[in-house]
């Protein structure tokens, strides 16, 4: 009969510790990433203004409003619609006693943000104020009045169209201040906002990416409302499992879990990794859809031809999740090109061409299947919820003889149209940055600089009480991506001279993801290298396995890059979680003299 202490020692030999170890890495970066990822109280009710419509408030009488603050919805056009703020002392219906505030320039410039003005520079103890729409786009979610003290000035509605007591009806979300706890921030004023577009049956303002992301980010909004925490919640989750998916790539590739852990440390010491996963964007989904596809591919190549039907049931997973990280975004079809190289490099030297005199066409066929057919019906299943918006189309150009812009709008309801809508979209991405609509955007950069990260992206600024500074930049941890550079030269030159097959691939997919940028002539920007920088982290774990096997006890030398990338990420942290610092911390932060944030 087992004793005790035999049973506990059984028990602790059946422990996987570097499984235990993976747990503890996903509990800790799940803890951290939930951390000021956003609000989850935010205006839900919504009234749309329609132009030269009114809104008049009765304020509490010996209050002296000095700032309005309004939280924009989703207009039903473009935004940039201005509206005028008037105050009297008296009332009519009229409106003949309201004046104009001169000094307020209001522009509507965002959504689900919140937007603090200050008024009536006079200071007068104006009894009433009006707000004018001057077009049929102005969405508010909830308005507020502010005194000199900051406090709330009570404010009852007189005068108003239907629905117009939606403005005043969650005075408990009111927040005085923007900030990325509370409001959209970066191309979050585009993405959420073409989710919401997509299933209200409006103009879908953002066309120029596919829609699967934006279907995706839908889900946690439509449950628990529009907020900062439900649009980003779905990237932030995504982001959590993408270090489970790098840990399984790497024990694929390196065979060992101690190289498959060390892996998930890196990506999850990360700045990008970590930043793009928390701001409500498609690029997270793109990335961890590129991510298992490469895990299940790199799982096709090393299934024996013996086990046919598990080979091919891998193959088809990876064409299926490469389909929907196009569906996504146009980019991964660089991934496809770097797939395609790796597919027919094995089927030459590992798969049988002839098989009893006759040419073995099955892997070609599951090739067409899994990353032809398969992606196609992907990619235009994910715009049923677009062709089911009887108000969407996209706006694009045709040349006329003389070579003069004539607008046109493709409606994607029939085939034809649907071909157009997509040439609409690439017609966006060819002009953006070009010659002819060149705008020099402060944080664009050239596809070769960003390896050594020469211009990091800064996604929001803004200030805090206190003197303090609240930043959020998308930018890799320096100490990962620059060792990652060094790693990624000692690979390449072992692999030519080893021909390393884990090597190569890996340079085959890096090259495929990057440099085809060289050949665009869009403005570009940091965050277009996401996918090429986590396979760059592979290349410091090739360089660590393929250490050890002449080294076996190496493993110190990993828990001291973890330590160095662990210290150089909290280091980053307050810029990568957006946390109020003293302005001393930017400068000190900026290592190169490009870093502008």
């Amino acid at each position: 009969m087992e004793t005790k202490e035999e049973g506990k020692s059984r028990f602790l030999k059946g422990i996987n510790i570097y499984k235990v170890l993976l747990c503890i890495l996903l509990i800790a970066y799940t803890i951290v990433s939930f951390i000021r990822l956003g609000n989850i109280k935010s205006p839900k009710t919504f009234m749309n203004l329609k132009e030269k419509e009114s809104v008049v408030y009765q304020l509490e009488k010996g209050s002296v409003p000095v700032a309005i603050v309004f939280f924009y919805g989703s207009p039903d056009k473009s935004f940039g619609e201005n509206f005028d703020i008037s105050f009297s002392n008296e009332y009519d219906s009229s409106h003949s006693s309201f004046e104009l505030d001169a000094n307020v320039k209001v522009y509507y410039n965002a959504i689900y943000c919140w937007d603090n003005k200050n008024i009536n520079f006079q200071r007068k103890d104006y009894e009433y104020v009006m707000i004018t729409s001057n077009n049929d786009g102005t969405v508010f979610g909830e308005i507020a009045f502010f005194d000199e003290t900051d406090k709330i000035i009570k404010a009852k509605l007189i005068e108003g169209p239907d629905g117009a007591e939606l403005l005043n009806d969650e005075q408990e979300t009111i927040q005085q201040r923007k900030n990325h706890l509370n409001s959209a921030y970066f191309d979050e004023i585009y993405f959420p906002r073409a989710a919401y577009e997509i299933f209200n049956n409006k103009y879908i303002f953002e066309f120029v990416h596919p829609p699967l992301g934006k279907i995706i980010m839908w889900i946690p909004m439509a449950i628990l409302g529009i907020s900062p925490f439900s649009m980003r919640l779905m990237g932030n989750l995504s982001g959590i499992l993408m270090i489970f998916i790098m840990y399984e790539i790497a024990r694929e590739l390196f065979k060992k879990e101690k190289y498959a852990l060390f892996a998930a440390f890196i990506i999850a010491l990360d700045g990008m990794h970590f930043v793009q996963s928390r701001v409500a964007t498609v690029d997270v989904f793109l990335v961890l859809f590129s991510m298992i596809s490469i895990l299940f591919f790199i799982k096709y190549l090393k299934c024996k031809n013996e086990n046919e039907r598990k080979k091919y049931i891998y193959f088809v997973v990876s064409g299926i999740t490469w389909g929907c990280a196009v569906a996504t975004k146009w980019s991964a079809c660089y991934l496809g090109l770097g797939l395609g190289i790796l597919f027919f490099i094995n089927y030459i030297c590992n798969e049988k061409i002839v098989v009893d005199k006759k040419f073995n066409y099955k892997p070609i066929l599951m090739g067409i299947i899994s990353f032809v057919v398969l992606p196609i019906l992907i990619y235009v299943a994910s715009y049923i919820p677009v062709f089911c918006n009887s108000n969407n189309y996209a706006p694009y150009y045709v040349l006329d003889a003389e070579g003069n812009k004539i607008s046109a709008s493709a409606y994607p309801h029939t085939i034809k149209e649907f071909f157009t809508y997509q040439y609409a979209m690439y017609q966006y991405h060819k002009d953006v940055g070009t010659a002819e609509n060149y705008r020099v955007h402060p944080y664009s950069s050239k596809w070769y600089t960003w390896p050594i990260m020469y211009k990091p992206m800064s996604f929001n600024i803004c200030m805090l009480p206190n003197g303090l500074i609240s930043g959020i930049v998308s930018m890799g941890n320096p100490i990962i991506w620059w060792l990652s550079i060094v790693t990624a030269i000692i690979m390449l030159i072992y692999s030519i001279i080893k021909r390393d097959k884990v090597g190569i691939g890996i340079l085959i997919l890096i090259l495929s993801t990057w440099v085809p940028y060289a050949f665009i002539s869009r403005e570009m920007f940091l965050y277009h290298y996401f996918l090429t920088s986590i396979l760059m982290m592979l290349t410091i774990v090739f360089v660590m396995a393929r250490l050890g096997e002449k080294k076996p006890k190496t493993q110190f030398i990993m828990i001291l890059f973890i330590v160095i990338f662990l210290g150089a990420f909290l280091f980053f942290y307050p810029i990568y979680g957006g946390v109020g610092v003293d302005a001393r911390y930017m400068i000190i932060s900026k290592w190169l003299s490009s870093w502008r944030y």
